[in-house]
Formats: structure tokens, sequence, C-alpha cells
């Protein structure tokens, strides 16, 4: 599954797939706490949303010391696709 080569490769060093608090929240059950959309854009440019007035964002600012970087392979459509997709099997 690309999704989860694409998530061992940039995304564990801060997310546990289950519940779990490492750096960030633990992703399991993600797609089921936020929307597709909601996971589309904040993987597209996640300070983006941390400046904006989003309260799911904001909540997130308040409970995590460091904030998600943008990483550059999620500006690819097929990625984001891919991780998504891989997400919904958390």
């Amino acid at each position: 599954m690309l999704g989860e080569e694409l998530f061992k490769k940039k995304c564990r060093q801060c997310h546990k797939t289950t519940e779990q608090v490492l750096i960030g929240p633990g992703l399991k059950d993600v797609t089921k706490r936020r929307s597709i959309e909601w996971i589309e854009k904040w993987l597209i440019d996640p300070k983006k949303i941390l400046n904006s007035d989003d309260p799911i964002a904001q909540e997130l600012k308040k409970n995590f010391k460091r904030d998600m970087p943008k990483i550059p392979e999620m500006s690819i459509d097929e990625n984001r696709k891919d991780i998504i997709e891989y997400l919904k099997t958390l």
C-alpha cells in the first residue's frame, strides 16, 4: 500500500497509528473524527489552518507543543489521496 509506505517515511516520526500520542496525536479513527476535506486541507498546509480561526486547529495548537510542518510530498494530490486511504484503515 503506497499510503502506508509514505506514512512510514514521513509521518510515523511524530504520529502513532493508535490513539497514543507521540509528538503529535495518535491517528487511529482520524477519518471518523475529521472530514476528508479537513484532512486534505491540513495535509496541504497545516500552518495555514493553524493560523486561521479553525476550531480544530486551535485545539491542536493548544494541546501540542510543536506544529505540524508542511511536508513537500503532501503537495502532490496522489500522495495525499494515498495517505488518506491509509488513514481510513486505522
